[in-house]
């Protein structure tokens, strides 16, 4: 924001509800530039590793880290330390990750801040004169704030939490308050006003730690764990799995411009994106471009999700020619195995070719296909049932992960217990603390004895590349595997299996977080 004006990166990619984020800390930096480029750093041993300060004798604007699992609380002093010289009282509020008024304060005055886990926050401490809108009494979010316009914020609490409100007007003046569309006028007439969150009280701190991973013998369903993982991710390019997350927009120019990115042709042509396979275009692909330093695992491994249980007589695959077949050759016999459960996989044979034709039993039940290899480029796969052709628009693949009997598990780790609640938004993250070596140990989580697959991890599951690789790194995976309501009272079973080649010098444990925090909210809109 102060060298250049553009972000580093694609705004495009973000959620419709981030934009008033971005927007927020967009126009937080135009009203102070002057003043933030004067900045100190503050004691690492008080404000944790590169914690800065910016601003003038009145106005400070803090910015905290927090690099580990357990929140860590530090102690603001109201002086000279942060850079504050001016005045005698200040009040402090926080900005993100979401804002709050946390309080007027005397010169020298000591406050604990508390930063989240692996979260940043931006603080100011000003002197104070009341001349800022905020709310007291619960966190809070700007979400319009446009002259002529009538200001929105969002109310947030946790689930079943009752709170009482107060409004700063500041400078501001309003003639009408609504909350969740009901008036609050009382609340612009320096009324505090008494809200309820809807939904059931969380018991339990949303992020917290449950346990630790032990190691037992290698079970017999490790194979099916594994490949529950390698179906649930993709190797899609980094840039389209910020789509994926991202979801559909309702902002014009945002749709424009995903749809700018996603059709321009270099990127169709670099075939980093499974839906090539499924388009009905043969100018479409995807394949490995070993050119830009892509290599698939262990050789790799193509892998198709048909998204449910199908009836299909047979299966079609195009390929560009015989160097795509690799490493399969022309008119030899390949072999492939299907299941409908990944646990029980059978195996069929077809032969290799430019087309090649996979027939399945009648009435036969199937949802997972996968092969001892990959071909190299892709143009097509269809299927079809008593002569028709099949909907593919559910339908995933994947085409680097590696097979399984090449990297079969020879340690595993597991550790069973149960969740009485699942707040929303809620997935586990299974931490491998230590080293364990490149693609050396994947995770997965069984609920009543069924396998779900961790269908993101930090770093990234390897990807066919568009503009930048995912990094290679042999130790410190997390896994993230999401949770959903019906898993409550059910046994689930954290579990790591330790692959091939891999290295064993790691810890595993396993987290319950979520995101985003699972705040109810309630819409507050001042004319």
């Amino acid at each position: 924001l102060l060298l250049a004006p553009q972000l580093y990166g694609n705004p495009w990619f973000l959620k419709d509800e981030e934009y008033p984020k971005l927007a927020r800390i967009f126009n937080l930096s135009r009203k102070y530039r002057d003043i933030m480029v004067n900045g100190i750093k503050l004691p690492e041993d008080k404000y944790g590793e590169k914690a800065v300060s910016r601003g003038d004798d009145k106005t400070r604007l803090l910015t905290l880290r927090n690099l580990s699992w357990e929140p860590v609380t530090f102690m603001i002093k109201m002086d000279e330390e942060i850079g504050l010289k001016g005045g005698s009282k200040y009040e402090l509020r926080q900005y993100f990750p979401y804002e709050k008024i946390l309080g007027i304060y005397n010169k020298k005055d000591i406050v604990e801040i508390e930063v989240l886990p692996y979260r940043t926050c931006l603080l100011r401490a000003s002197v104070h004169d009341k001349s800022d809108i905020g709310i007291i009494g619960c966190n809070y979010e700007v979400v319009r704030d446009i002259d002529g316009q009538a200001l929105e914020i969002n109310l947030l609490g946790m689930p079943g939490e009752s709170v009482s409100i107060e409004l700063q007007k500041g400078d501001r003046k309003f003639s009408n308050a609504e909350i969740d569309d009901v008036k609050v006028n009382g609340l612009i007439n320096s009324r505090k006003l008494n809200i309820n969150f809807p939904g059931k009280k969380i018991n339990n701190f949303y992020h917290r730690k449950i346990g630790e991973l032990e190691s037992i013998e290698v079970p017999d369903d490790a194979e099916s764990l594994y490949e529950s993982s390698c179906f649930a991710a993709d190797n899609n390019a980094l840039e389209i799995r910020s789509l994926k997350r991202s979801g559909p927009s309702e902002i014009p120019a945002v749709i424009n411009a995903r749809e700018a990115f996603i059709n321009q042709n270099l990127l169709i042509e670099r075939g980093l994106w499974d839906r090539n396979m499924f388009d009905g275009d043969l100018n479409t692909s995807f394949y490995i471009a070993e050119r830009v330093g892509v290599k698939p695992i262990a050789r790799g491994s193509l892998r198709i999700d048909f998204g449910k249980e199908i009836l299909i007589d047979s299966l079609i695959i195009i390929v560009k020619d015989e160097y795509s077949l690799r490493p399969y050759k022309s008119h030899e016999a390949v072999r492939a195995h299907i299941s409908s459960n990944l646990e029980d996989w059978e195996e069929v044979i077809f032969l290799a070719g430019k087309e090649m034709k996979i027939n399945f039993m009648s009435e036969q039940m199937v949802r997972y296909v996968r092969f001892n290899g990959t071909p190299n480029r892709i143009f097509e796969i269809s299927g079809y049932y008593d002569g028709n052709q099949l909907d593919r628009s559910k339908w995933r693949g994947s085409n680097l992960f590696g097979a399984y009997p090449r990297l079969k598990a020879e340690k595993f780790w597991s550790y069973s217990f149960t969740l009485d609640e699942i707040p929303t938004g809620s997935y586990l993250a299974i931490a491998l603390n230590g080293k364990h070596g490149i693609e050396g140990a994947y995770a997965a989580i069984r609920v009543d004895g069924k396998a779900y697959g961790a269908s993101d991890r930090s770093v990234s599951y390897i990807s066919n590349t568009w503009e930048y690789p995912v990094n290679k790194k042999d130790s410190n995976y997390t896994y993230y595997v999401p949770l959903s309501k019906d898993m409550i009272g059910k046994q689930i079973d954290a579990v790591v299996l330790g692959l091939k080649n891999g290295i064993s010098d790691f810890k595993p444990e396993v987290w319950i977080t979520a995101y985003p925090i699972p705040f109810e909210k309630k819409k507050l809109v001042l004319y």
